[in-house]
């Protein structure tokens, strides 16, 4: 009965622990994901730059504030990502300490329940014991009692 109720809140803890395992995963996924978007960005900035410095002798004023215009928008587009990014490493974290307290508690319960195993085991053992006793003794005293009954 003890060791049901027991294997009972190892299994919610189990679920427990796989659910928070299941979002941990789903945040590292989306920070992946962020990253790449920010990847993404920088390689498009650094590509754009290459392109239009090689033609810099031939620009003109009005096309200079427009490059340096939609530069400054791909920086700001840059910043917003590492922005998002920090949330999501911030989800990241969250999420990896919830895990680790499942963790932590089905592990937990899991060695409870070894040791009830083990002592449930101790008892039993102990119990087969003073049977054995039990039965010897009475093995000893009927046999004394026989020889004493021949003497």
């Amino acid at each position: 009965m003890v060791m049901k109720k027991w294997e009972t809140i190892q299994q919610v803890k189990k679920v427990k622990e796989e659910s928070a395992a299941g979002m941990l995963a789903k945040a590292r996924g989306e920070l992946a994901a962020q990253n790449d978007k920010l990847n993404q960005l920088n390689d498009y900035l650094a590509e754009y730059l290459a392109r239009h410095s090689s033609n810099m002798r031939t620009v003109t004023v009005q096309q200079l504030k427009g490059l340096s215009g939609f530069c400054d928008q791909l920086k700001v587009a840059i910043k917003a990502q590492q922005i998002e990014i920090h949330k999501h490493e911030d989800s990241v974290n969250k999420h990896y300490n919830l895990w680790l307290t499942a963790y932590q508690e089905h592990e937990s319960i899991k060695m409870i329940i070894e040791q009830e195993v083990a002592k449930l085991s101790m008892e039993e053992a102990q119990k087969l014991r003073r049977k054995e006793d039990e039965l010897v003794n009475t093995a000893y005293s009927y046999r004394h009692e026989e020889s004493e009954r021949f003497h």
